[in-house]
């Protein structure tokens, strides 16, 4: 019995011993699966960190790059404003100097000179905005600005833009101008002369004979809208097949070997795409290559005036004569204050307003033109932007601050070689009464004092020759009487007012009126009209006011014919 005692131990035991390496090896085998899984959360959790790590870095250096790229981007915008401003100042001397060569040499050989400075002149700015036209559309602020424009009027301007350049080559400029398209149209004339002479201009280009054709035609109607299309056609060297995917390349030239000796920066054709499309067109093209091609585009225009064009002609369109010196501007007795930092410039806006006899003060820095505003009131001033020290914008405002705001509605025209997308509106929003682009033209300078300068100030030279027929001889002797006269009419007015006699002084004011009007003074004649409007309103306040107002512009205007016709 013990023996079977011991049996049922030892069987007891063995049992107890499986028993117990069964729960080891089940607690190692679940320690060992609780194990791995801690190694695997702990590897999962790792690569998570490291993704999330990587992630974040790769955030961290896109932002990097965003802002890099961004920085880049403003750096382009100030080299551009900077060489625009840097470039444009130089052609500015060139081009108004040139101007006064034009105008004073008398040698036609001086003349022709002359022109063909101009011309390489207006090729340069061409180039420069391009690159700036090019870095507009790169940064999305190229605007599309519709307006009302005569259509035979924008064919006008880019025949005699481009005809002479084809007849320097000998090539026959062809056009085919549809009669039925309507007169006036709605859109951005400006954007469709720039794509239009684009084409025109690298059709010039790359035709050595032949002829150059520029195709305008109404398509289909839809309400007041119209369909033009346009097509220029040339008999040049035309375009290999395989270079077609290449011609919209920005700076692309095709055919190098070929057209090594052609100008330009070749952004002319990437620029024409940008801008058709930003008219919701699109330029197709069809060539051969040695025969020629054809580029043609369809753009919708708001129809504004239904009237066919007709049979265009180019002379019923003809610009005037740019050397020609038409009707002056005349302001003797205005005077206007001339401001920039660069003595060239002061010279150029100096002698490009020689001839209206205007008396001008210069000033080289801010400092000096805020010194001479408060020493003398002028009617307008022509104020540069980039100025050392004070700069343009800094200057106005002090100058409008004088004296209590005496400059607080005299016209500041800023003078700026910035050509950048939104210059005009920022500095207008300055407080600047307007903006001139340099290099600023005669005509333009003359325009601007024609719409900014006070009115009875301003004797239109033009106006007077256009009531003489053309006969300088006749308006020289209209104005010899007109001064002749002043004293004596000066005098009844005065007498008129003092003595309220009205009719006397009305049937003055009438003759007043219209000889003043006869001899380009508009200003005053208008003038004179108010004051008679007053006068026979019994508006005593109002006539009193304008009365003071008439008989100083009127002796001002009398002096100042009388020293132009002496000098």
């Amino acid at each position: 019995s013990n023996a079977q005692l011991y049996d049922e131990t030892y069987k007891q035991l063995y049992v107890n011993l499986f028993i117990f390496a069964l729960v080891f090896l089940l607690i190692t085998f679940f320690y060992y699966l609780g194990y791995k899984n801690e190694r695997l959360g702990s590897r999962q959790l790792e690569e998570l960190r490291e993704v999330s790590l990587k992630q974040e870095f790769e955030a961290r250096i896109l932002k990097q790059k965003e802002a890099a790229a961004e920085e880049a981007n403003k750096a382009k915008s100030r080299f551009l404003a900077d060489m625009s401003h840097e470039i444009r100042t130089p052609i500015n001397a060139i081009l108004g100097l040139n101007e006064m060569v034009l105008r004073e040499a008398g040698e036609p050989q001086i003349q022709a000179y002359a022109r063909n400075i101009r011309a390489s002149g207006r090729n340069l700015l061409q180039l420069i905005n391009s690159i700036l036209d090019f870095s507009k559309i790169e940064d999305r602020k190229m605007e599309i600005v519709p307006v009302e424009y005569g259509l035979g009027e924008m064919i006008s301007y880019l025949v005699h833009s481009i005809q002479e350049r084809a007849r320097d080559k000998g090539l026959e400029l062809l056009l085919e101008i549809d009669p039925e398209l309507p007169a006036r149209l709605y859109g951005d004339d400006a954007r469709i002369n720039q794509v239009i002479m684009n084409l025109l201009t690298n059709a010039v280009k790359y035709t050595p004979e032949g002829s150059v054709t520029l195709e305008i035609k109404a398509g289909e109607r839809d309400g007041e809208r119209v369909q033009l299309f346009v097509a220029v056609r040339d008999t040049g060297i035309g375009i290999r097949e395989s270079d077609l995917p290449r011609l919209f390349e920005s700076f692309a030239r095709l055919d190098q070997e070929k057209n090594r000796h052609i100008e330009g920066t070749g952004l002319g054709m990437s620029i024409t795409t940008s801008l058709l499309e930003l008219m919701e067109s699109k330029l197709d093209v069809e060539s051969t290559y040695g025969k020629g091609s054809v580029f043609s585009f369809l753009l919708w225009q708001k129809v504004v005036d239904e009237t066919p064009l007709g049979e265009y002609r180019v002379d019923a369109y003809q610009e005037e004569d740019e050397e020609q010196v038409e009707g002056m501007l005349l302001a003797p007795s205005a005077r206007i204050l001339v401001v920039d930092d660069t003595r060239m410039n002061l010279v150029v806006v100096t002698n490009l307003l020689k001839r209206t006899r205007i008396m001008m003060d210069t000033a080289s820095s801010g400092e000096e033109a805020i010194a001479r505003a408060g020493e003398q009131m002028y009617d307008m001033i022509l104020l540069d932007q980039r100025m050392p020290g004070l700069d343009g914008t800094q200057t106005l405002h002090r100058i409008r601050a004088l004296d209590g705001g005496k400059y607080r509605d005299t016209p500041v025209i800023c003078l700026t070689a910035d050509a950048i997308q939104g210059a005009k509106e920022r500095l207008i929003a300055e407080g600047f009464t307007d903006y001139l682009s340099k290099p600023v033209d005669g005509k333009t300078l003359e325009q601007s004092l024609r719409t900014y300068l006070p009115k009875e100030k301003v004797l239109d030279e033009g106006v007077g020759l256009f009531y003489a027929m053309g006969d300088e001889t006749i308006c020289r002797q209209a104005l010899e009487d007109y001064v002749f006269e002043a004293g004596q009419r000066l005098q009844l007015l005065r007498d008129c007012f003092a003595e309220k006699d009205r009719e006397g002084y009305v049937i003055a004011l009438h003759a007043l009126q219209s000889e003043s009007r006869l001899i380009g003074a508009e200003g005053l004649s208008s003038l004179a009209a108010e004051l008679e409007g007053a006068v026979k309103g019994a508006d005593d306040a109002a006539a009193e006011s304008f009365h003071r107002r008439l008989m100083e512009a009127y002796e001002e205007m009398a002096f100042s014919i009388r020293e132009y016709l002496d000098g």
